[in-house]
């Protein structure tokens, strides 16, 4: 089991938002690389960084935030949070960031996600996010009008390797360890809470989307856990 502990950020701020509401915000530490070192110090084995001001305005926001926890982390880090061209890509890649997370890009640009998955192949992940079995986009608060599994497959399709998977609607909740599950576009069963696998046939492959059932990425929010 890998553990990917998250840092989400706003203002600046080391924070969780409750089922993905701006009005509904948790803030654990003032400074995102403080909580990035201690999470090192855990043993944590990977780290998952949003910017959140970046995912509202479609471009990054909190860039010196997130080149102070690569300073500060010793584990490889993933960055998503209005992710949405190539050269933003490159950037982040270029400051020491192992894999970028595209979430509306996938939505509204899927050229865009098969051209970066060409170009930097292994560090490219797609972020589906999704509230009433849809995927959202634009900070969670717009609808991107396709159903979350179809757009897994979609992207599957074209080439990504990584998929995570958000429940928005438990995303922050008390006892929730992040709604956060990865996709795998080979056979990896995986089921939902309380149900059995789903095949989903693409050709004569079956594919199996897991969500939060699977135990290969668990979400944490402030809570300091050791994980050596």
């Amino acid at each position: 089991m890998i553990i990917f502990p998250a840092i989400d950020i706003r203002g600046g701020r080391c924070v969780r938002l409750t089922e993905g509401r701006f009005d509904q915000e948790t803030v654990f530490a003032d400074d995102p690389s403080e909580m990035a070192a201690r999470w090192s110090a855990a043993g944590a084995e990977y780290l998952h960084v949003v910017d959140l001001d970046g995912a509202l305005a479609g471009t990054g926001r909190n860039l010196p935030a997130i080149k102070k926890i690569l300073e500060h982390a010793s584990m490889p880090v993933q960055v998503g949070g209005g992710i949405r061209s190539l050269a933003a890509v490159a950037e982040l890649l270029e400051l020491g960031v192992s894999r970028v997370i595209l979430g509306s890009a996938a939505v509204r640009e899927p050229q865009l996600v098969a051209e970066a998955c060409r170009e930097f192949p292994g560090q490219v992940v797609v972020g589906i996010d999704a509230k009433d079995g849809k995927a959202a986009i634009e900070g969670w608060g717009v609808s991107g009008g396709i159903d979350a599994v179809e757009l897994a497959l979609k992207m599957a399709a074209i080439g990504v390797e990584h998929i995570i998977f958000t429940d928005i609607s438990r995303e922050g909740e008390p006892g929730d360890a992040g709604g956060g599950a990865p996709a795998h576009r080979r056979p990896r069963p995986a089921a939902g809470p309380d149900r059995r696998p789903r095949p989903r046939q693409q050709g004569t492959e079956p594919v199996y989307f897991g969500v939060r059932a699977v135990p290969r990425m668990e979400k944490l929010h402030g809570k300091i856990l050791p994980l050596r």
